[in-house]
């Protein structure tokens, strides 16, 4: 019966898109341009989505010094708006302007010169909001402030310029016992198949276009 529609079972999207613009009754079509369009549009999206989940990991967006990891301190990003974590490492290069590591003493000198010997309170370095600064002194205020706080919170201390250790992950690791190990490891695998089948997917794929 020429009127039989054919009902195949692609599998994935990506595949229906091929199914459909390899299709001989469709090739140039509105349907299969429209499916090719979408298709791309599709995996545009994941891959923006994927790296704001990425950005989002290794930059958490914060307000004040305390909403950053241990080890980290809030620093205003203007391209975003808002503040980002960094390592405390960082806020060496803030106080130079040609952005070299000066050392945490020289740090420590200038902030110093900069309230007059005074230091800034436990609760102003931990609570308070890191703004969009219009002048240099505003700006220095926020930079001697999180270095107070780095100072403070960072494990490595200023002797070491706070280098040493990612203070989030090696506290995080001690948290870690054989249970966690044990989940970790039963998770990962169990993401491995649906990652394998994904690989076979895009090989048949493959195969098709090249056909």
């Amino acid at each position: 019966d020429n009127n039989q529609v054919i009902i195949r079972n692609t599998g994935t999207i990506y595949m229906y898109a091929v199914t459909v613009i390899t299709d001989p009754s469709a090739l140039g079509s509105v349907r299969s341009w429209f499916t090719a369009f979408g298709s791309i549009i599709f995996v545009l999206t994941q891959i923006a989505i994927l790296r704001f989940v990425v950005e989002e990991a290794a930059y958490n967006p914060c307000d004040v010094h305390i909403n950053c990891p241990s080890g980290n301190y809030c620093r205003y990003n203007p391209a975003l708006g808002s503040g980002i974590c960094n390592d405390c490492q960082q806020i060496l290069l803030d106080f130079s302007p040609d952005q070299t590591f000066i050392s945490a003493s020289g740090a420590k000198d200038e902030c110093s010169d900069f309230t007059d010997g005074a230091e800034f309170s436990a609760f102003d370095t931990r609570h308070k909001w890191v703004k969009q600064t219009n002048n240099n002194t505003e700006t220095k205020e926020n930079y001697c402030m999180g270095y107070q706080y780095c100072v403070d919170n960072d494990l490595d201390g200023m002797d070491s310029n706070f280098k040493g250790h990612c203070d989030y992950i090696s506290t995080d690791r001690k948290l870690m016992h054989r249970g966690n190990w044990l989940t970790l490891v039963f998770l990962s695998l169990v993401f491995v198949l649906p990652l394998c089948q994904d690989v076979h997917n895009t090989v048949v794929e493959e195969a098709i276009m090249d056909h």
